[in-house]
């Protein structure tokens, strides 16, 4: 074998991985005469390292560079290199109900350890709100697979929110008929392990854990929740009060009174499922029914027995029901 220990600048050469108790003990040692279980960081892709096992006068597994790499960059990579790489199991389903046209619509999109899942409620009736939930979602697609390096979460749904809203508005100015149109907006996105919620109007999200139960994870921007935080109102009363479908904030309004509440990021516990819905859900179904409908092992898909479910209890509206869960590979 050829020594080559003195030229800094040798090309790579395939590593070739021997135990530590290879040869003697003398050879077992690395060329700065660090230890070889230490070093198993450097065996990583990506570092930046000179190293070699020395046997009998020769090197191998030599690998070049001239930066040596932090301690908590090898971490890093040890770590990734032996996690698991999140994927995400996914479903929604939606139906007009007993309403001659369906105004929810909702987004399910997939990439590599990333998923965005939205649900949008159209309001205005005969003033279009269905092409409002759909100009929302058709937005938040495009950018969805626009956007390379998702790096800002938040950033990315604050701002194409406000660009739905933009369309939202212009189209108001443009067509008198479209004047009345908005929509409510809410949903996730994942980076890896964790999530964003965004929530706009009275559409909702929740989190279903089997020891913790179904949690809400969304405030309604309604008038019935002003009233009910300011303590004049109870839930029960806030279920049949005139004004329950009075919204606060939708996209479709002026945006200086738009509020746009985004939250995260947050942990999925392992087996926890997150859920999105339009008001045909909950408005119909209390949160310990939807609770023990999700806990249920129904052989039907679960976003279809929770629209069914909400039919059953008297629905009135469109109904839209979506869930995510992540499942790992």
């Amino acid at each position: 074998c050829s020594r080559r220990d003195s030229n800094p600048y040798l090309r790579y050469r395939k590593p070739k991985f021997y135990p530590l108790n290879y040869g003697s003990k003398r050879s077992a040692k690395l060329r700065n005469g660090s230890d070889f279980a230490k070093t198993l960081p450097y065996f990583l892709p990506g570092t930046q390292t000179e190293f070699g096992i020395r046997k009998r006068g020769c090197n191998f597994g030599k690998i070049v560079s001239l930066q040596k790499p932090k301690p908590a960059v090898l971490f890093q990579q040890l770590f990734s290199a032996f996690q698991r790489k999140p994927s995400f199991e996914t479903d929604g389903y939606s139906v007009a109900g007993k309403k001659p046209v369906n105004e929810d619509s909702f987004l399910i999109e997939n990439k590599p350890q990333t998923c965005l899942l939205l649900v949008a409620d159209g309001v205005g009736g005969h003033g279009h709100g269905d092409w409002a939930s759909q100009t929302c979602v058709q937005t938040f697609r495009e950018a969805f697979h626009a956007i390379k390096n998702l790096n800002d979460p938040q950033t990315f749904l604050h701002e194409n929110a406000l660009h739905a809203a933009r369309k939202v508005l212009q189209k108001h100015a443009e067509d008198p008929a479209y004047k009345n149109c908005g929509t409510t907006l809410t949903g996730f996105l994942f980076q890896e392990r964790y999530y964003f919620v965004i929530n706009i109007g009275d559409s909702r999200c929740y989190a279903y854990h089997q020891t913790r139960g179904l949690r809400r994870l969304t405030k309604d921007h309604s008038v019935v929740q002003e009233m009910m935080d300011a303590g004049t109102l109870t839930e029960a009363e806030a279920a049949t009060h005139p004004y329950r479908a009075t919204m606060t904030s939708a996209i479709g309004q002026s945006l200086d009174t738009l509020k746009i509440d985004i939250t995260g990021p947050h942990t999925l516990a392992e087996n926890e499922t997150l859920f999105a819905f339009s008001d045909g859900i909950h408005d119909f179904l209390t949160d310990g029914q939807i609770g023990e409908i999700v806990a249920d092992k129904n052989p039907k898909p679960l976003a279809q027995t929770l629209v069914e479910k909400a039919l059953e209890a008297g629905s009135t509206d469109n109904v839209t029901a979506c869930w995510v869960k992540m499942t790992e590979r």
